[in-house]
């Protein structure tokens, strides 16, 4: 299975009056919880104008200047989002075909993926329908009463930066699979 553990950074939740900040992502490819390849992609977005800090919400503009993005944003290692969607494609298509990768992470399934549709949408066309999707896991999670799990780094710790949120993401997705496979897996399978 092609992965792509994913994370955006934005102005906030309101895609029609928004823009991407930063793109963080893992392409892993193989099987298993421990996956054997995996290669690793992070730029901030510029170009976006000198009025894209009225687009924040008093909660982002908060977050972002504890986690250092605002001062990144337009900086001089800051590229266009239309180049770091080509750059991310290129990357992909040294691994597989569009449609072939399984959008990952948490919040892909409705906030990344509609993100990506609206301002990214040659890179949409590499993802499946297919999503994991760790916020949907870890919700269910609570839902059935399990409030904790020992040994997993809660998410309310992650910088809300673009590459470690999503790294945070698919080590959750790996931390879960070993307790699966310990537990549901027949003995002697790998």
């Amino acid at each position: 299975m092609k992965q792509v553990w994913l994370d955006l950074e934005t102005t906030g939740l309101v895609i029609e009056d928004g823009a991407i900040l930063e793109v963080g992502l893992i392409v892993v490819s193989g099987d298993g919880p421990t996956p054997p390849e995996e290669v690793d992609y992070e730029a901030v977005v510029g170009g976006l104008g000198s009025d894209w800090t009225d687009m924040l919400p008093p909660v982002v503009e908060e977050m972002h200047l504890r986690n250092g993005l605002l001062n990144e944003v337009n900086g001089d290692d800051s590229l266009p989002l239309e180049v770091i969607e080509a750059q991310v494609v290129d990357l992909l298509s040294q691994f597989g075909e569009p449609g072939e990768f399984w959008l990952c992470g948490s919040g892909v399934a409705e906030f990344d993926r509609r993100w990506i549709d609206a301002y990214m949408p040659n890179l949409a066309k590499w993802f499946h329908y297919r999503s994991i999707d760790m916020g949907i896991i870890r919700r269910w999670l609570r839902e059935i009463g399990v409030t904790e799990v020992y040994g997993f780094v809660s998410e309310n710790e992650t910088p809300h930066r673009a590459l470690p949120d999503a790294q945070h993401a698919l080590d959750e997705h790996c931390w879960y699979s070993g307790i699966l496979a310990d537990h549901l897996m027949p003995e002697g399978r790998t």
